[in-house]
């Protein structure tokens, strides 16, 4: 980064929280990586690790090389599940987008599948 302010982003749309309302931001994490694809499992990992921060909206995580930030290649699929959850798979799965089971979900079958590292075990992940 050269320290010059960065252009800024159209926000269409501002959340009501209990505190008032709350624009949206992106936080750019510069990351060294081997290629796209190992990028993108980093950016899924880190994402998926933050999953207790209220604030982040991992299906929006988004990957671009340095200096063509207004190339963004998408890390998870995001598309809406039934029930309103998202689909944690990453992007450009293969095959149905679907949940996977954590160990929680074994043991409460029950239980909300919705957690950002439900397809931890997920093989599209490698």
């Amino acid at each position: 980064m050269t320290g010059q302010p960065a252009s800024p982003i159209e926000v269409d749309d501002v959340e009501e929280s209990t505190d008032g309302p709350r624009q949206r931001y992106v936080v750019h994490l510069t990351v060294t990586s081997t290629d796209l694809p190992a990028a993108q499992l980093l950016a899924r990992t880190l994402a998926r690790s933050l999953h207790f921060l209220p604030e982040l909206l991992p299906g929006e995580t988004a990957v671009s090389i340095e200096g063509e930030q207004a190339v963004q290649h998408r890390v998870f699929c995001d598309r809406l599940l039934d029930g309103g959850r998202r689909c944690p798979l990453k992007a450009g799965h293969i095959g149905a987008c679907h949940r996977i089971a954590t160990d929680a979900d074994r043991d409460n079958p029950e239980a909300d599948r919705s957690s950002p590292d439900a397809d931890r075990d997920n093989p599209d992940d490698e």
